[in-house]
């Protein structure tokens, strides 16, 4: 609201509900300054959205939406200035990126193989996180859940592709037991990070694209388990004995006389094994972490299409 000439005058800034194909919609605001859009925007006007697409691609089909609806991309110019904040507010020209979620598909081979994955790794905290455990929801696993920063979940996807989903996509997810696992960083995560400019996700590392760089950061609590083990008395050493009491029902935490970083390093060297001594011991988990170490990425078929309809 502004005063002149003693005359109150308001100005609206304006929420918009774009709506697309298949019951998909996005946020859209202008105030004639700032242009502002939420939403999935990988999945507006598709049928379902088993395989996505990196950031960078996302931008430029939220840019086709904008464009639609008569109003500037989001751009990035180098020489803008450094991304900051003042009072709350960014102060660069450039599109500031305040969400990511980043998505990888594995398969389990079978529903029950995927079951079987999610059931073990109910009992999986994250290296970083070991005090804040995983949490069950009968059909997946979430980690960090209610960070203001990020949190991460791995769920079984042909429960979750919604009525619009084609047959032939379905039967696939069902046969091939695909489990999602999905890394979702915060505004506050991507500032740390400085990963809220265009640019930022535009760097290759070691030849590997930003989306997957970062996303690797996240599925250590995936691809940790290298080690072939077929029974526990296999373990070598001192290990050995630590993971042997544990599945025995001992809390390694109060039982053993050690340092906190000792049991620290102990954890660390049996997650290799499939064992996390940080968790509640569950022996229905054991001699499946097979199943999980058979956890396989899954490449885009040619058949599948990730145009919008």
């Amino acid at each position: 609201m502004c005063i002149r000439d003693r005359k109150a005058e308001y100005t609206v800034s304006r929420r918009l509900e774009h709506e697309g194909s298949y019951d998909t919609h996005l946020a859209v605001r202008c105030d004639g300054i700032r242009v502002e859009l939420s939403g999935n925007v990988g999945r507006f006007g598709r049928r379902d959205n088993l395989f996505g697409l990196p950031v960078l691609e996302t931008i430029a089909r939220a840019n086709e939406i904008l464009a639609v609806l008569g109003l500037p991309p989001f751009t990035h110019v180098e020489g803008n200035g450094r991304l900051a904040l003042s009072d709350g507010f960014h102060t660069s020209h450039n599109a500031v990126i305040t969400r990511v979620d980043l998505t990888a598909n594995y398969s389990a081979g079978s529903r029950e193989s995927a079951y079987r994955v999610l059931h073990w790794m109910g009992g999986q905290a994250t290296v970083k996180k070991a005090s804040q455990g995983p949490k069950g929801y009968g059909n997946g696993v979430t980690w960090n859940e209610g960070s203001k920063r990020h949190y991460e979940k791995l769920y079984f996807k042909a429960d979750e592709l919604g009525k619009h989903c084609s047959d032939e996509v379905r039967e696939y997810c069902e046969a091939a037991g695909i489990l999602r696992y999905e890394v979702s960083l915060k505004s506050r995560q991507l500032l740390r990070d400085n990963l809220q400019s265009m640019v930022s996700w535009s760097k290759v590392v070691g030849g590997e694209r930003m989306d997957n760089v970062v996303f690797g950061r996240f599925a250590e609590v995936l691809t940790r388990n290298q080690v072939t083990v077929t029974e526990v008395q296999d373990i070598p050493g001192k290990l050995g004995l630590i993971a042997r009491s544990y599945l025995n029902g001992e809390n390694p935490y109060k039982t053993l006389q050690a340092g906190a970083s000792t049991i620290r390093r102990w954890r660390r060297e049996l997650l290799a094994y499939g064992i996390d001594i940080s968790q509640p011991c569950d022996i229905l988990r054991v001699g499946v972490r097979v199943r999980l170490v058979e956890l396989r990425p899954v490449a885009v078929p040619a058949w599948y299409s990730r145009e919008a309809a």
